[in-house]
């Protein structure tokens, strides 16, 4: 009987052994693999992190208290930690949950503010003079930035940190001399100056004239310049037009139109523009005359500036194009035609005498005197011609050939123009396309009378 109770007692110990042996292996545990904190730090910028770990589990569950942040499970023993760009300038600290059985652990991810660091590629902007809307880039990661302008300011801005960028609204400059506003980018590391620039409105301008060109050449410049397109061959006035033209509404006060007229020979090209001013005081002011010589016309034939109706003509060499200013009183218009180089040499006058040229002063009585000195001959039936078919006062006087007469032009009974006429064409001109242009020669020849 003892040995019997001594074996039930030992079978007792073992099975209680055995109990405590099992209850120790089925207690849950995790634990981080070695070396990583329970406080995980991350950088600014969007992340992924891979953290192992150890667990008596088979499966896991996992939660992260932030949107910025996301967990999952990868495999047994790797977490994979999904983070979004901070972009504010202050850290900010989210906290994961994790459950293996019964057990529950807390870990902790801090990410670092972004960088305070703000830059442009510019800081100087220069703009043209009318209204427009311009996209500027900011290269930086925070969000933590802004742009001030005073309320009665010619440039408004709209900040978008959350695009990298801020939109800059130019107000169109209606007065011609340019203006400047200094900005300043804020953000917490500092403060970044702006510089705002904007040229003048138009004020002279030239068109865009490049002989033979086409529509589209002119077109595009006219454009770049906010031009408005009014009048084209397509419109009903120039249906039967031999000679189309296109006409532009232009941002330029002083010149609010330009022409372009056109030639169909063999194709259309551009072979005349006309700049046409507000009135003739545009053109009368010296200072346009220098906007004239700064884009490279030299004054060729210079009337008198200031009698009612005059005449001035400017060569540009380089672009190949005359420039001619028609004054009529309190009208005016700036017609610019090409030079063409003379294909071969063309005979001319031996001499040739310019006429009376006392103009603003003679009448025609000092007119007649001078032609009757000299051979000419009053024409009545011509200057009744010529005076019906202008509407000018013009006289014509007969004389030798080649030249077989002469016109003068009268405004207010004195002399504003004199007009040659001649028998023979090539003697001064030749003609190219439909365009007539005087002779080497007879330039000379009008340079050597001074």
């Amino acid at each position: 009987m003892v040995r019997k109770m001594f074996r039930l007692s030992l079978l007792v110990v073992v099975g209680l052994l055995s109990s405590c042996n099992q209850s120790m292996l089925d207690e849950p545990f995790f634990r981080l693999e070695e070396g990583v904190s329970s406080t995980i730090t991350v950088e600014a910028s969007s992340s992924k992190r891979e953290v192992g770990f150890e667990t008596n589990q088979s499966k896991i569950e996992t939660y992260s208290n932030a949107t910025w942040l996301e967990v999952t499970q990868t495999s047994a023993t790797s977490l994979l930690i999904t983070t979004q760009p901070n972009l504010g300038s202050a850290k900010r600290i989210a906290e994961i949950t994790v459950f293996a059985g019964s057990l529950e652990r807390k870990l902790h991810v801090e990410q670092a503010g972004a960088s305070t660091a703000v830059s442009l590629d510019e800081a100087t902007f220069d703009y043209g003079p009318w209204e427009e809307t311009y996209e500027i880039s900011v290269t930086t990661i925070s969000e933590d930035w802004s742009i001030t302008v005073p309320d009665d300011s010619w440039v408004k801005v709209t900040a978008e940190p959350y695009l990298k960028r801020f939109l800059l609204h130019v107000a169109e400059n209606r007065d011609f001399d340019p203006r400047t506003i200094e900005l300043s980018l804020k953000h917490p590391g500092g403060a970044i100056p702006l510089t705002i620039k904007q040229e003048g409105a138009l004020k002279y301008i030239t068109p865009f004239f490049e002989w033979g060109k086409d529509f589209e050449s002119f077109d595009n410049g006219e454009k770049a310049r906010r031009s408005i397109f009014v009048e084209g061959p397509s419109y009903a006035t120039q249906v039967a037009s031999a000679q189309p033209f296109y006409i532009y509404e232009t941002k330029a006060r002083l010149f609010p139109f330009v022409k372009y007229e056109m030639q169909d020979l063999a194709g259309r090209f551009m072979f005349r523009t006309i700049l046409l001013p507000a009135n003739s005081q545009v053109v009368r002011n010296p200072e346009f005359e220098d906007f004239l010589k700064s884009e490279g016309f030299k004054l060729v034939l210079n009337d008198n500036s200031e009698a009612e109706n005059y005449t001035k003509v400017f060569e540009n060499q380089e672009r190949k194009v005359t420039a001619v200013i028609v004054v009529k009183g309190d009208q005016a218009e700036l017609i610019f035609t090409p030079i063409i180089d003379q294909p071969q040499a063309y005979p001319t006058f031996k001499s040739i005498s310019l006429g009376f040229t006392d103009f603003y002063n003679a009448t025609f009585e000092d007119v007649q005197a001078y032609e009757e000195s000299v051979g000419g001959q009053y024409s009545f039936n011509w200057s009744a011609i010529y005076k019906r078919q202008s509407g000018a006062q013009i006289e014509i006087f007969l004389s030798p050939s080649p030249i077989y007469a002469r016109g003068y032009v009268f405004s207010k009974s004195k002399l504003v123009q004199t007009i040659f006429f001649a028998d023979r064409l090539d003697v001064g001109m030749y003609q190219y396309g439909n365009i007539y242009f005087l002779t080497k020669e007879l330039k000379d020849l009008l340079a050597q009378e001074g």
